[in-house]
């Protein structure tokens, strides 16, 4: 339970973009700080969740890790912003048409 070390995540980079590549989603739900930043950039979780990110032909719709051990979601006004980022994936997904 820690955060990967700098050369982890770069070895791992490759298996993701293909997989983005391959699978061509036109929405990508990055979940927690780390795949927040890998996908979006560095950023302030109460910045980006609840907040559409259009860029590459995909909406990113950012959500917070649901780790225990992270406070974050402690603060009402961090809930609310959740509660936005998953009415917005509801609004997303009926807009997407999914595989079956």
């Amino acid at each position: 339970d820690r955060r990967p070390a700098r050369d982890e995540l770069d070895r791992c980079a490759p298996w993701t973009e293909a997989t983005l590549r391959l699978l061509d989603p036109p929405l990508v739900i990055p979940v927690g700080g780390l795949a927040i930043e890998r996908l979006l950039g560095r950023a302030r979780l109460a910045d980006v969740i609840g907040e559409a990110v259009e860029r590459d032909g995909r909406v990113y719709v950012p959500l917070p890790h649901p780790s225990g051990a992270s406070a974050w979601l402690n603060d009402p006004a961090h809930r609310a912003l959740v509660s936005g980022a998953i009415a917005e994936i509801a609004a997303r997904l009926g807009r997407v048409r999914l595989a079956p």
